[in-house]
């Protein structure tokens, strides 16, 4: 055997996992050089994105980025608004009735997904699901404005807000993948994702400063909520229309009973050992969020008092802190985490950073950093679970 040969074999072996790591189809791999091509120049103005006799990906993806970001818009907000009126109205012991609705709502919505989101054509399935939110909205606002069993009404607001935040960014990401295919979508999925975050990080300022504007114009705080029909409306009717005649527009034709989709589902998780680790771990670490989520709003309550404003103005801006430091997390930290102590040492965040934050709740005003602790360590978990 030449040294040459010797050297290419120890190059690949250095290159591709140990063939019995579990996590070695997650590692960080080296891409293979290729070769490079002659830059072609462009003609002014055209568009980065722009493919040979093709539409711009941007202006392709443009309609359903800017969905994304009205959607968590709307969810955030709601989120902060409803939370906030709840522990105001009734005190925070009802959301351990609301929250448990809403995972069983989350549950019966993701069985409707699997039962006709692949049988009918996805922009069809997107303006009915809006429209009918939009009706839904408007019905428990009305209750609301009346005064009329107001704990009640805003309950089902925050759930339908939730429901929404779940339901509609999988369909419209289920048009993503329709429309663009894998070498597109490599080049085309981080811009859209990027307006997710913003949506998200726009509802939450709005939240966190809109209390004391509301107050000097005598606008109570739950008008707020009314953006979340008008958002509702608006993407029911503007994003299929900005999508007619696409590939999207199409139906999947994709008939399957409810048994059939549910045994796929499980036949994709059992054909790699490692997804039911995932499936695992993801319904622990969303159980644990829930009940620190929880357990904040119980402080926050206790420290703060029932004043609605006050109250949204501490939870949007620990939240958007929270949110700010994830994302700064994720692209600055966590993937160099991963590479330096792998998978398994990733994983080990959250429960070290727990113990960590049960020691920061001995401070006097515990709320923020107890809020600020956890949510850093899920930054560092969740991309963890998240192998795509």
């Amino acid at each position: 055997m030449t040294d040459e040969t010797q050297k290419n074999q120890g190059s690949d072996s250095d290159s591709s996992p140990p063939p019995d790591d579990d996590w070695g189809f997650l590692a960080s791999r080296k891409e293979q050089a290729q070769p490079v091509e002659k830059p072609v120049k462009r003609a002014a103005g055209e568009f980065r994105g722009e493919m040979a006799g093709g539409v711009s990906l941007k202006r392709r993806a443009w309609p359903m980025a800017l969905s994304l970001a009205l959607v968590s818009v709307a969810g955030f907000l709601t989120e902060a608004v409803g939370a906030t009126q709840i522990v105001s109205l009734a005190g925070p012991t009802v959301l351990f009735i609301v929250y448990p609705l809403g995972g069983v709502g989350l549950l019966l919505f993701a069985l409707l997904q699997f039962k006709f989101v692949d049988a009918h054509a996805r922009l069809k399935v997107i303006r009915i699901s809006m429209l009918l939110y939009a009706v839904l909205f408007i019905v428990a606002l009305v209750l609301l404005g009346a005064g009329t069993a107001q704990v009640v009404a805003t309950s089902v607001i925050y759930l339908l807000g939730d429901q929404m935040n779940f339901l509609i960014p999988l369909l419209i990401w289920s048009l993503a993948g329709d429309m663009f295919n894998v070498a597109e979508g490599r080049k085309i999925f981080g811009w859209i994702v990027a307006f997710t975050y913003g949506g998200q990080i726009l509802g939450l300022v709005i939240a966190t400063f809109s209390p004391p504007i509301l107050d000097a114009i005598d606008v109570p705080l739950p008008a707020l909520l009314v953006i979340d029909p008008v958002i509702c409306l608006a993407i029911g009717i503007w994003l299929p229309m900005m999508l007619r005649g696409s590939s999207a527009a199409l139906g999947g034709g994709k008939a399957e009973s409810l048994k059939q989709a549910v045994g796929g589902a499980f036949e994709f998780i059992n054909g790699v050992p490692v997804w039911r680790t995932f499936l695992f771990g993801s319904i622990i670490t969303f159980a644990g969020g829930m009940i620190v989520f929880l357990a904040f709003l119980v402080g926050q309550e206790e420290v703060i008092g029932k004043d609605a404003g006050q109250l949204q103005m501490f939870f949007g801006g620990v939240m958007l802190g929270s949110l700010i430091i994830c994302l700064l997390l994720q692209f600055l930290v966590a993937e160099k985490i991963q590479e330096k102590i792998g998978i398994p040492g990733a994983l080990m965040i959250l429960p070290i950073s727990n113990r960590l934050r049960r020691g920061a709740t001995r401070f006097r005003n515990p709320c923020s950093v107890f809020a600020l602790v956890g949510s850093w360590s899920s930054c560092l978990v969740h991309p963890t679970l998240e192998p795509g």
